[in-house]
């Protein structure tokens, strides 16, 4: 279950409960003061998740309610108790879709770390999502030249570059390399897609052929691959999609001088990507 994203994790939890409820209502229907003492598991889970997720949780009180109602009042009626449930799940799924609303920009799991090595430990097919201050990829770590204005998710070269949302594409830059001034670095681009959060920046990326400025995409299409970027191999991964997120009407990549305010366009998004961790 834990190999899950959260969402799925959230919901099968709540279908467990549901489950339990079921059998609660078997063992104990003669006893309905013991039935209301056991709490059906995944609860806690459920209520700390979206809680996390910032979403107001009157669920977890309203889903004990409504399991106690079913309890009470449909003791003889499993398709009614089936209705409550299902109803219950329908609009958890809602809740829960308003709040994780990001696509994996990249076709991997990713694992939450703070370990600047975590990338040597990690399983085939996942890749960390750095967070914390000790982590080079995070967000707003503090380097030689300048503060880390996105979030680095390290990935073979040629990994697929997925769009996180729905939106239209704003520019396609010049990214690193001698052609954007950073000739310590090997020539990648970046897309920038302005959606319902904001405008995304996938950078070191190799663009889709197909996309030009004013492209409409929907959130998991294609907008390109990832590039190798560094040109001497340090012991650390060469090649990884670089993301930011600026506020609306942003067209270009400001650079965070160490030192000085942070650009006023951008935004942090591991809370988006947060929601799409493993664990």
């Amino acid at each position: 279950m834990d190999d899950l994203p959260l969402k799925e994790q959230i919901l099968l939890r709540y279908r467990l409960a549901a489950h339990y409820t079921e059998k609660l209502l078997s063992d104990y229907y003669s006893t309905y003061t013991k039935a209301l003492e056991e709490r059906p598991p995944h609860l806690h889970y459920i209520h700390e998740k979206l809680t996390a997720l910032g979403i107001v949780d009157p669920y977890y009180q309203q889903l004990c309610r409504q399991l106690e109602l079913a309890r009470t009042y449909f003791k003889d009626d499993a398709d009614a108790r089936q209705f409550i449930y299902k109803t219950l799940e329908n609009d958890l799924r809602a809740q829960l879709d308003e709040a994780i609303s990001w696509h994996s920009p990249v076709p991997l799991k990713l694992v939450r770390t703070e370990d600047s090595l975590s990338f040597k430990f990690m399983d085939a097919g996942e890749t960390g999502l750095p967070t914390g201050n000790h982590h080079p990829g995070a967000y707003g770590y503090v380097r030689a030249k300048h503060t880390h204005e996105g979030i680095d998710l390290y990935c073979p070269d040629g990994t697929p570059v997925e769009a996180v949302e729905d939106g239209v594409v704003v520019a396609i830059l010049d990214f690193t390399g001698p052609a954007a001034g950073s000739p310590w670095w090997r020539d990648t681009k970046a897309v920038m897609v302005e959606g319902k959060t904001g405008v995304v920046l996938y950078g070191e990326i190799t663009p889709a052929a197909n996309l030009t400025i004013g492209s409409a995409v929907k959130s998991g299409d294609r907008l390109g691959e990832v590039t190798q970027v560094l040109t001497k191999d340090k012991g650390r991964p060469m090649s990884m999609l670089h993301l930011e997120l600026h506020e609306h009407g942003t067209s270009d990549a400001y650079e965070w001088k160490v030192g000085e305010d942070k650009p006023e366009s951008l935004r942090d998004p591991t809370h988006f990507l947060l929601p799409l961790t493993i664990r």
